[in-house]
């Protein structure tokens, strides 16, 4: 992906609406959703799913310099866990998974994406009625968490750009970010047999745009940080306690300048 700013103009024509144009050259390639008062959600597009090699040496290091100026404002200790989405868990992915499962020591939660109605055990109806049998998933998405700091790091180099993770940034400690979880987003949880399972919010752009203040703050509550990739949006979801204004528009260059051509 080239991202100059000579072509700003025609990349942003269908997104008009969706990003705020104040700061868009600054902050370029990454986008600023407009959003509710208090929400911090920014956006960063990429070619394709998986994320090609080449763009991925760029993206990288953009975000590992924004995790650590993030946290250097925080001033406390933050707490990192990995979430993979169901949908991701095929082929190389797959394999991945399996070959260190017992280093990244994964637990099964459920994924709740504000956009879709809440998980549910479809019956045999529903799954004849489907099309498109990948849609099952979308009824009961799962996600595969990792918790443990080590491993996130390592299943995050390994996996990162298939399409399917979540980074989760907080100051909560597992048992305290799980049950925080549960209360800020498992209220859509009805089946009584999923309300005691972990859960864990799995964002596309469009629910955040509808998102309310009251609700970001709950969301602040549970997370300072959230990086996510977004198939439908074709790129990185970004979300944060604090406005990452400046810091995205000083380290906008890491992108614009060893973009690949």
């Amino acid at each position: 992906m080239n991202y100059s700013n000579e072509d700003i103009s025609f990349s942003e024509k269908k997104h008009n609406r969706r990003y705020n144009r104040t700061y868009e050259f600054e902050l370029y390639p990454v986008r600023k959703a407009a959003v509710a008062n208090g929400g911090n959600v920014y956006y960063l597009p990429v070619t394709q799913f998986p994320i090609p090699t080449s763009e991925k040496r760029v993206i990288k290091p953009f975000l590992e310099r924004l995790m650590a100026l993030h946290e250097d404002l925080e001033e406390k200790k933050l707490h990192h866990y990995l979430g993979v989405v169901d949908s991701a868990l095929e082929f190389e992915v797959l394999e991945k998974v399996g070959e260190k499962i017992l280093d990244w020591k994964p637990e099964m939660a459920l994924a709740l994406l504000p956009d879709l109605p809440s998980p549910h055990l479809p019956s045999r109806e529903e799954v004849m009625a489907l099309q498109d049998p990948s849609k099952v998933r979308e009824m009961m998405p799962m996600i595969a968490c990792i918790n443990d700091m080590p491993a996130v790091a390592d299943a995050y180099e390994s996996l990162f750009g298939c399409g399917g993770l979540a980074l989760f940034v907080s100051a909560h400690e597992k048992k305290q970010f799980y049950d925080k979880n549960r209360q800020v987003f498992g209220h859509k949880i009805k089946i009584p047999c999923f309300q005691s399972l972990n859960c864990l919010p799995f964002f596309r752009v469009d629910p955040l745009l509808k998102a309310t203040e009251k609700q970001y703050l709950a969301l602040y509550s549970v997370l300072s940080l959230y990086i996510g990739e977004s198939v439908l949006d074709e790129g990185l979801v970004i979300i944060s306690n604090r406005c990452l204004d400046k810091i995205i528009s000083d380290l906008a260059h890491l992108l614009r300048a060893n973009a690949p051509r």
